[in-house]
């Protein structure tokens, strides 16, 4: 029996810019997800747990699970940083999704980059979590 924490999830939301600014898309049916993945968009933006989603009955392993407050706020002191770990992912209103950061002090390399004032948004009318891996 496996000792790993999950944490299930509804599909996927990818963020993405449109003329009419940012959007997100709710992708939630497994086929569509096995579909999406076949195109050469979401190889750029990967998250780590995609595959879990995948073959677990949209479940993912569980890191660190952190609340999007608790996770800038540990950034802005300096105890988050990229010498120290990596977001594995990033859920919003129970959605895996393709938003990465790029804040002072913490920055991902790939996917959907936001800033600290994005984030802060978002987080207003957002439940946002953040599985974050210590190294």
């Amino acid at each position: 029996m496996s000792n790993i924490k999950k944490l299930s999830v509804d599909g996927l939301m990818l963020y993405r810019v449109s003329i009419e600014g940012i959007e997100s898309v709710k992708i939630e049916d497994i086929e569509e997800m096995k579909d999406f993945l076949k195109t050469s968009e979401i190889k750029k933006i990967e998250p780590v747990s995609l595959i879990d989603l995948l073959e677990n009955e949209n479940e993912i392993p569980v890191r660190t699970l952190l609340t999007g407050a608790t996770f800038l706020e540990k950034v802005r002191q300096g105890v988050i940083t990229n010498d120290n770990g990596f977001v594995t992912d990033v859920i919003v209103d129970g959605y895996l999704t393709n938003l990465r950061f790029c804040f002072s002090g913490y920055q991902d390399l790939f996917g959907f980059l936001i800033d600290e004032n994005f984030f802060e948004a978002l987080m207003e009318d957002r439940n946002v979590l953040i599985n974050w891996c210590e190294v």
